[in-house]
Order: structure tokens, then C-alpha cells, then sequence
């Protein structure tokens, strides 16, 4: 019977250390792009643990216009971040080091003027 009770206690160790969390459980932050301009489009929107890595919108975001980003803030929640634009006097905001850590939005803004950011915590 100890021998059952230590097999059943085995398994069920087992599979809770090679199962994944429940989507509840998940920690993720979050990285708000937004257009304030009237005349500007965002043309690129990076971020990565090392680098910026690659673009990750396909088409421009227009004047007016969003998009949210959702990021793992569970192993590696440090990134860089970069936001480009076709406005020629201000073209790019970049970061780095964010800590994007569980819940966490962070802003960043186009405006006719240039760049603007929130990272309230």
C-alpha cells in the first residue's frame, strides 16, 4: 500500500513539474504603441531581450491609431524597445533595459512634436 501511495505521490510530482502553466497564471506585461500625430505613421515597432530584434507590425500605424504589444514577463522581463516613424526631424525612440514586469503597460507615444512615453509603475 506505501509502495502505491508513493508511486501515485511520484507521478503526480512529476507531471506538475513538466506540465505549463495555465494561461491564468502567465505573466505578461504589456507595450502600447500609439499615433497622436496627424501627419506621422509609425513604420517599425521592435523589441527584443538582446538588439531590438526585427519590425513587428507589417503595415504602418496610422495617424489616430494603436497597437498593443503582449511580452513574457516571466523568465527574461528586461528588453530593449524602438519605435520608428516617417516624421524625418524625430525618426525613432529607442530604450533599452525595460522591465517589463507582470502586468505592466508601458506607453509610447507619436506625437506632431516628436516622442513621448509613460512607464508608470
Amino acid at each position: 500500500m506505501k509502495k502505491i501511495l508513493f508511486s501515485i505521490v511520484i507521478t503526480g510530482i512529476t507531471m506538475l513539474i513538466s506540465c505549463d502553466k495555465p494561461d491564468a497564471l502567465k505573466e505578461e506585461a504589456f507595450f502600447i504603441v500609439t499615433n497622436n500625430s496627424t501627419s506621422y505613421n509609425i513604420t517599425g515597432v521592435y523589441y527584443a531581450n538582446s538588439g531590438y530584434g526585427s519590425n513587428r507590425i507589417s503595415s504602418s500605424i496610422a495617424p489616430g491609431k494603436s497597437k498593443t504589444f503582449t511580452l513574457n514577463a516571466e523568465d527574461n522581463y528586461i528588453y530593449n524597445i524602438r519605435v520608428t516613424s516617417d516624421n524625418t526631424t524625430d525618426p525613432e525612440y529607442t530604450f533599452d533595459e525595460v522591465h517589463f514586469y507582470d502586468d505592466r503597460s508601458i506607453y509610447v507615444y507619436l506625437t506632431n512634436t516628436g516622442w513621448d512615453a509613460d512607464f508608470p509603475w
